[in-house]
């Protein structure tokens, strides 16, 4: 990146100067979850399978709530891993893993999980 940040770095960035307070949004480069899932997917050492699946899901979900584009699509890709394998009873050997593959906190995951299951199962 620009400025040599991680992605925990830049997001307490945001944190810190959030666009409420400051009036300032950076220009939204418009990108999808799906442009995400397959990096994350390959990181986390799932088959191409997998990647297929998730896929199918992801768009699946974010047909179903068109909303969910305007969350950061990292997290919503996160969130769509975290889903994914939850429901695929498919366990790493670090349970970190998808928090380190992502650069996600565990909570923020955790919201956009309980959100996309409710969207999937609805």
């Amino acid at each position: 990146s620009l400025f040599d940040l991680t992605p925990g770095e830049v997001q307490r960035c945001d944190s810190i100067f959030p666009p409420l307070q400051t009036g300032y949004r950076p220009p939204s480069t418009n990108t999808s979850p799906l442009r995400y899932l397959p990096g994350y997917c390959e990181k986390m050492e799932l088959s191409e399978e997998a990647v297929t699946e998730i896929m199918r899901l992801a768009n699946n979900v974010l047909r179903k709530d068109p909303d969910l584009k305007q969350e950061n699509p990292q997290t919503v890709a996160a969130g769509l891993l975290r889903y994914f394998t939850y429901t695929n009873g498919i366990i790493t050997d670090d349970p970190q893993k998808i928090t380190k593959v992502t650069g996600r906190s565990n909570v923020t995951i955790d919201v956009m999980f309980r959100r996309i299951a409710t969207i999937d199962n609805s």
